[in-house]
């Protein structure tokens, strides 16, 4: 970014522009950025200090803030530095765009409006929730991954009592088996 000053016979007018190129065009085009004011009303906003003085200042502010902004942030791991047990590394994020479809669908209200009704001491929102979350993600090994899901999650302690729901799912390889049923 540097400081463009814009002359007329009344004013001048100070401006923070910024070159730009357009790979399509393939040309160079600068950018205004902002707008600083004229040099009449800088020099009162300023009360008396050299307004292109100030702008120079200012521009050199801004250059190092997009610079920083723009810095690339490099995380170095050592091949031999062992890995703690049991300590989660990694966080799996791919089930947020099918929370918002979930939510959009109104379906945990639906499920709070029956454990409400039915007065279920478990929380039905949250199992659906991750069963379907699951058989997204995992469809062959759909109980092991439901069951590894719940049991890494922050309600570990309230899934405890839901092994038999677990137990009763479609073992892999049945979930959509035409072999395993017969015609009498």
């Amino acid at each position: 970014m540097r400081l463009h000053v814009s002359k007329s016979k009344n004013s001048a007018s100070l401006y923070v522009i910024k070159s730009v190129y357009n790979s399509v065009t393939q040309s160079n085009s600068s950018v205004i950025v902002e707008k600083l004011g004229t040099e009449a009303e800088l020099r009162e906003k300023l009360s008396g200090q050299d307004p292109y003085v100030w702008a120079k200042e200012y521009i050199k502010e801004l250059n190092k803030s997009e610079k920083e902004a723009s810095s690339s942030v490099m995380v170095q791991y050592s091949p031999t530095k062992l890995i703690p047990k049991e300590k989660q590394r990694s966080f799996n994020g791919g089930y947020l765009f099918l929370q918002k479809i979930y939510h959009e669908l109104g379906l945990d209200t639906i499920c709070q409006q029956i454990a409400k009704r039915h007065q279920f001491s478990y929380p039905l929102d949250s199992i659906l929730s991750r069963l379907i979350y699951g058989f997204f993600f995992r469809v062959p090994s759909f109980q092991l991954s439901i069951w590894l899901q719940l049991s890494w999650s922050h309600l570990t302690s309230k899934f405890n009592m839901f092994t038999g729901l677990l137990k009763s799912l479609p073992r892999k390889g049945t979930l959509f088996n035409l072999n395993s049923t017969r015609i009498a």
